[in-house]
């Protein structure tokens, strides 16, 4: 079971940070793990299920899957996963999204949230993990070929779903050094949402919109607030110089 997640998020755009490189590189081993699990469970699951119920219980760990490759679309070698997706079957995604660092929210939602449903909520990982007592048990199997299949069907669930439970850790992890600015300026919380340096301040580097930089304050302020150090609002200048209103020239209606 999926709960849909918003795309989006602090307006992240462009590639990922430098700083969050090394989170980023442990979130990308959880998604391999993730792609070689739902492959593993597909394989052995067509051994044991029809295919339309094995899809069925299958939607949400390749929601999951599909949000971390579009959130690693240039990570090597998941952008060689990406590029197929993107222009097979999720190609009505990748024409409407923006795949990249937007995808970091949905991605951590939808992995933790589908394991707590699938553990808590009697989903498919209750019943695996049910069933382990089944695998570590060869006696118990009807023949070999029917053993090696659940025995793969069911591990490739729980270490597919412990993926998923890690990249949503590592993945919070990447969203809180965002939000702290990781010493650096970046972040709501040192300076502006955009990378720079605020209203007026100096250009620095930023994650979230490509390019980073402090927005000019020629253009930031209107031309009727004081910039001087009192503040406050100025009028304009024709107001200054004693202009009256209906003073002008002209004609006047009725006349």
């Amino acid at each position: 079971m999926v709960i849909p997640i918003p795309a989006g998020g602090n307006g992240l755009q462009g590639p990922v940070p430098e700083e969050l490189q090394p989170t980023f590189q442990r979130i990308k081993a959880c998604v391999l793990v993730m792609i070689a699990a739902n492959i593993l469970k597909f394989l052995s699951g067509m051994c044991l299920l029809p295919v339309l119920s094995l899809l069925a219980q299958s939607l949400s760990s390749l929601m999951c899957t599909t949000c971390g490759i579009f959130l690693l679309k240039d990570e090597k070698p998941v952008d060689k996963v990406y590029k197929f997706i993107a222009t097979t079957i999720c190609q009505v995604c990748a024409d409407n999204c923006s795949p990249g660092m937007p995808c970091l929210r949905p991605f951590v939602f939808c992995c933790f949230i589908t394991v707590m449903l699938d553990l808590f909520g009697g989903g498919i990982l209750d019943f695996a993990i049910a069933q382990l007592k089944v695998v570590f048990a060869p006696d118990k199997w009807p023949n070999d070929a029917f053993g090696i299949c659940f025995s793969t069907f069911i591990l490739s669930i729980i270490i597919g779903s412990l993926a998923q439970f890690i990249g949503a850790y590592f993945g919070w992890q990447a969203m809180k050094q965002l939000d702290d600015g990781m010493g650096t300026g970046y972040g709501p919380l040192a300076g502006d949402t955009f990378g720079g340096g605020g209203v007026g301040g100096p250009p620095r580097p930023g994650p979230f919109l490509g390019v980073g930089g402090g927005m000019p304050a020629s253009s930031a302020r209107p031309n009727n607030i004081r910039t001087g150090g009192g503040g406050g609002y100025a009028p304009p200048a024709q107001q200054q110089e004693g202009w009256k209103p209906f003073s002008g020239s002209g004609h006047r209606l009725g006349s």
